[in-house]
């Protein structure tokens, strides 16, 4: 029966987030050009932010000035570096998980999985759809029950 104010707890502990969400929603540009100027910023001192001089991206119109459009074979050799274990290339740090991704000629392409791309992606995308079920079922939530 202790797990009753679960719900209500976690819901309260959500609000943040859930207006996080909505604010994206409300102005997905801004979010979207946030993101990727962060990112930028944060893989401005890898080989790949030197070659395409990220510090030096202003604009989305910058952006796409300088970073042409890629294709797996032009990241390959940068990935192979990174399955050896060398770090920042293309993300700062070493990554330790790559993942197959599917292509249109079936050949095998590992893509590189950082644990930062872990973090920010899958854990808080468990975390937001946990706080909009919770928003959406409120009191009749039963998430919690079993605990």
């Amino acid at each position: 029966m202790a797990a009753k104010f679960l719900t209500p707890f976690f819901a309260m502990y959500n609000k943040d987030r859930l207006e996080e969400i909505q604010e994206a929603c409300d102005m997905p540009y801004d979010a979207q050009s946030e993101l990727l100027f962060d990112m930028l910023n944060d893989a401005a001192a890898t080989e790949w932010g030197k070659r395409y001089r990220f510090s030096r991206i202003y604009s989305y119109e910058d952006f796409r000035q300088r970073l042409p459009l890629q294709q797996y074979k032009d990241i390959c050799p940068y990935v192979q570096r990174m399955m050896a274990g060398e770090g920042n290339l293309l993300w700062p740090g070493v990554c330790k998980y790559f993942v197959p991704a599917a292509s249109k000629d079936n050949v095998s392409q590992l893509l590189p999985i950082t644990r930062d791309a872990l973090m920010e992606n899958f854990f808080t995308g468990i975390y937001d759809s946990t706080a909009m079920y919770l928003k959406s079922k409120g009191e009749d939530s039963k998430l919690y029950d079993s605990y």
